[in-house]
């Protein structure tokens, strides 16, 4: 292969098969989400297997990642969406564009799987989408939630504060996972990593919140079919709780993202190199350095003369004064030596007298 060749190959994908794929892979995972809560379950007589449903949920999104991973990322959900955005790893308009995408992609679905479900005068559609047991496909709360008839006549029911913390923290859970493992959209890996991660992120999540609001975990998979089920004498309008499943997933993205940014400044503070000195600053320090020494050079030269003038002094007095005594000495010898003749003298004049007189 040539290196046009392999450029072109490795090039990005263009927009619109970007937005393409979050449409399909959305329709996928919310098809075969709202097929099995529906008519799977309840024809097949395992109302109550949401393992089944985990299960089956879990391997639709590993298999929509393994396809489309390398063309937008995989995203499939506005939470992830809106936390790869925050995060810069999604432009703004691709963004929306994928946001419009998978919200189109979860009404086709919906649209799908309402289209063929069999009704008639004995079978209302509200008898396929109702909460009737774990096989609800309509995500709600309270009366609404696929646990009330396990509930029925006990007097308790899962509350909105009940459905808000679970699905915020579901939802956590997922986009954390999906975008800690999503690769960049350039479409140099088949998304392996993040097929595995997802599978096991939207299972455990499947798991936990299933009873309690029917784990819409992903916004849009509870639009598609809330649109087809309103209207339909559910027991609670789906389109009037819709917005819990919009704001905790929306929350929950945000949270994400705003983890990873602290992260990232902490990281980067901690990594920072020292702030390199400015040319003038360091010629500055140089020039005063140089003061400083020359200032030492003159006090130590200073001290030297300082130490050095007394000793010099005193040499010469001590030397002044030898010569001096030296000179007295010699005076001293000249008048001893003149005292001597004059005493010679006198006695030899008065030795002559006397032989005169003799």
């Amino acid at each position: 292969m040539s290196a046009e060749q392999s450029t072109s190959a490795h090039a990005k994908p263009t927009l619109p098969v970007r937005v393409l794929a979050e449409l399909v892979g959305t329709f996928m995972v919310c098809f075969v989400t709202y097929a099995v809560t529906t008519y799977v379950l309840t024809l097949t007589g395992n109302t109550n297997n949401i393992l089944l449903v985990a299960l089956t949920i879990a391997a639709t999104y590993a298999l929509a990642t393994l396809l489309f991973a390398r063309y937008s990322g995989a995203q499939f959900n506005p939470a992830v969406t809106l936390a790869s955005l925050f995060i810069g790893r999604t432009h703004w308009l691709d963004a929306l564009l994928y946001v419009i995408a998978q919200v189109v992609g979860a009404i086709a679905a919906g649209a799908a799987v309402i289209k063929f479900l069999p009704v008639s005068e004995q079978l209302k559609l509200s008898m396929w989408l109702s909460a009737s047991g774990y096989s609800s496909s309509v995500n709600g709360f309270g009366t609404a939630s696929p646990s009330t008839v396990m509930l029925q006549g006990s007097g308790a029911e899962f509350s909105q504060t009940s459905a808000i913390i679970i699905e915020l923290v579901i939802t956590l859970l997922v986009v954390a996972t999906v975008i800690a493992t999503m690769s960049p959209a350039d479409g140099k890996s088949n998304g392996n990593r993040q097929a595995i991660a997802s599978a096991l992120a939207y299972g455990i999540a499947t798991l936990i919140a299933f009873p309690i609001t029917g784990a819409s975990i992903n916004p849009v998979r509870a639009t598609g079919i809330a649109l087809f089920a309103q209207g339909q004498s559910l027991a609670v309008e789906p389109l009037s709780q819709i917005w819990l499943f919009w704001v905790c997933a929306l929350l929950a993205g945000a949270i994400v993202a705003l983890c990873i940014i602290i992260v990232r400044v902490l990281a980067a503070q901690s990594n920072k190199p020292k702030k390199a000195k400015s040319p003038a600053v360091v010629e500055q320090e140089d020039t005063d350095t140089s003061a400083d020494d020359e200032t030492a050079q003159q006090t130590e030269s200073s001290d030297a003369e300082d130490t050095a003038t007394p000793t010099s002094t005193t040499d010469e007095q001590s030397v002044a004064s030898e010569e001096t005594s030296e000179a007295t000495d010699e005076a001293s010898s000249q008048n001893t030596a003149e005292d001597t003749a004059v005493t010679s003298e006198d006695a030899a004049v008065e030795e002559a007298n006397t032989q005169e007189t003799k």
